[in-house]
């Protein structure tokens, strides 16, 4: 039922309207909404309880492997059925920072850019010059940043600068993201699809 103050009904400007004058349609359709909105809801709560269920089961499983063989379960995982047909994915994904020593290795860079500008390969200048563009003011993609470490350049003023952007470089957070797919039919035949809890795709 509706929002209620005082025995009357309050509508969308926050007015007090009696029950008595609000016709029976409109009465009705208050009805079909709270009572979708309420199963919707204990939807969500069960979907909530068993997404943590889920992940306790696959992190349990990964904390017990690595201790077989004395270790520490860290970073991402595939875990399969076995005949192939459910693949479970597990992806850490880290909120990475960089402090002020970052500004620092892209003076350098731009310094190198100057000094290599007859001889630098074109695509190695596209690749710097991109990684320090922002994709947000005042925020730079770390992506971008971490691939230069990538690249096979051998000169001091270079390691220089990749030294300052590992130096820079902090981990504030981590996000664990866990996907599962499965074939249709479980079809040994056909492609993998995710399995979707999407509202609009079931």
């Amino acid at each position: 039922m509706s929002l209620i103050k005082n025995g009357n009904w309050i509508d969308p400007k926050g007015r007090d309207i009696p029950r008595d004058v609000i016709p029976m349609d409109t009465r009705k359709e208050d009805r079909l909404a709270e009572r979708v909105y309420k199963r919707t809801l204990k939807l969500q709560e069960r979907i909530a309880k068993e997404k943590k269920t889920i992940e306790s089961m696959i992190l349990d499983h990964l904390t017990a492997t690595a201790e077989k063989y004395g270790e520490e379960w860290k970073g991402n995982a595939t875990i399969r059925d076995y005949s192939n047909t459910v693949k479970i994915t597990v992806n850490i994904s880290e909120r990475i920072t960089f402090g002020p020593k970052l500004q620092i290795a892209k003076q350098k860079i731009d310094a190198l850019l100057v000094k290599w500008s007859a001889d630098a390969n074109p695509n190695i200048r596209a690749i710097m010059t991109d990684a320090f563009d922002t994709d947000n003011p005042g925020k730079v993609n770390a992506h971008k940043i971490l691939r230069l470490r990538n690249l096979k350049i051998k000169d001091k003023e270079w390691q220089e600068a990749m030294d300052l952007i590992d130096e820079s470089l902090t981990v504030t957070g981590s996000k664990r993201y866990i996907r599962i797919d499965a074939k249709p039919e479980r079809d040994q035949a056909v492609d993998f699809e995710p399995l979707s809890l999407n509202w609009s795709k079931l």
